[in-house]
């Protein structure tokens, strides 16, 4: 949505439109950022800091 969009939209149907891309961020990034996890846990094994490097760049 634009600024403009935004703007024009009621309160109550914008809070409501927040509310539900807030929950669907929330869930996005729960699997996705575990995802990475297990990936960079998987490629880099006993490497620690190469595995901590990697996924820190990852999640940015």
């Amino acid at each position: 949505m634009s600024i403009e969009e935004v703007q024009k939209v009621e309160w109550k149907s914008l809070d409501e439109k927040m509310k539900n891309w807030v929950q669907a961020v929330k869930v996005v990034f729960r699997v996705l950022l575990s995802g990475e996890k297990r990936l960079c846990d998987s490629l880099f094994g006993d490497l620690d800091d190469l595995k901590e490097i990697c996924f820190n760049e990852t999640a940015k």
